[in-house]
């Protein structure tokens, strides 16, 4: 009994001594941290640069439109989960998906005559070579994603591949390059070309024909090296020669609408069904 109560006697003064210490301990913590001073940039209101864009902003102040939902279009943030986009990180790049909703929401042909009238003939080829380049894009996406979707895609790899250029590799050993002439190369496991597809985006009419030829001209080169192998033309474009030419065009094999597959998901379908399923043999 006696034992027992020194024992008390003795933890009281000790849990007492805790208590106090932690007390001290709470009551000498900082309440606020300190705030790091924010050095300004000084702009120049003055300078030729900004003075322009004054212009602009006053000039098309009635256009405006704050969209605060596009703030992170504007990064690099949304490409992290993206196959293929996130490869490389681009601090000062902005977001695939900013070009696919602008491209969506404007009407293609519309948003060419604007940058037209604006700009002036001299820049409407590069403007066009452009469109023809995100169109490109905007199919290997669909491409890409169809193929995750489907669990097909064998990611390691398709990273080890990442050194040799623009490559996708499925699990059962196909790879698809992308790339130019043509835009979208593929090879068995064994390395045979069985499939190659052309992809024509560029919305010029007057072009269309000359388009033509250089599908031709990469279709041709593939069937020299495998006759077997499938051609796919796909062309925004297809003024009344090019229809009657493709019907005696033995080279390439299969024609659909750019435009349409990427607008409508039932052609999409169609598409993504003809070159996993039956071009390239996966089991979908």
């Amino acid at each position: 009994m006696r034992s027992a109560l020194k024992k008390r006697k003795l933890k009281e003064p000790i849990i007492a001594v805790l208590k106090d210490e932690v007390q001290t301990t709470l009551i000498d913590l900082p309440t606020t941290l300190a705030r790091k001073k924010v050095a300004m940039i000084p702009i120049d209101i003055e300078s030729f640069s900004q003075q322009e864009r004054s212009k602009l902003e006053t000039r098309y102040r009635e256009l405006i439109e704050h969209r605060l939902d596009w703030r992170q279009l504007v990064t690099y943030v949304p490409n992290k989960k993206l196959p293929l986009y996130n490869w490389f990180k681009y601090k000062e790049g902005f977001s695939r998906d900013l070009v696919t909703r602008l491209f969506k929401e404007f009407a293609v042909q519309s948003l060419l005559r604007t940058i037209y009238a604006e700009a002036g003939s001299e820049w409407q080829g590069t403007w066009v070579n452009n469109i023809g380049q995100l169109a490109a894009q905007e199919l290997q996406q669909v491409v890409v994603e169809f193929a995750e979707q489907k669990n097909l895609v064998d990611r390691h790899k398709t990273e080890q591949a990442a050194e040799e250029g623009n490559y996708l590799v499925l699990k059962s050993g196909t790879k698809l390059c992308f790339g130019s002439e043509p835009d979208v190369e593929c090879r068995s496991k064994a390395g045979e070309l069985v499939c190659v597809i052309e992809i024509k985006g560029r919305a010029d009419k007057a072009g269309a024909q000359t388009r033509l030829g250089e599908t031709k001209k990469s279709f041709t080169k593939a069937k020299l090296e495998n006759p077997r192998c499938h051609t796919i033309f796909l062309p925004s474009v297809q003024t009344p020669s090019v229809l009657k030419q493709l019907k005696t065009e033995r080279d390439i094999d299969q024609v659909f609408d750019l435009l349409a597959i990427l607008r409508n998901k039932l052609k999409r379908s169609e598409f993504l069904e003809e070159l996993f399923k039956f071009r390239l043999r996966e089991k979908i």
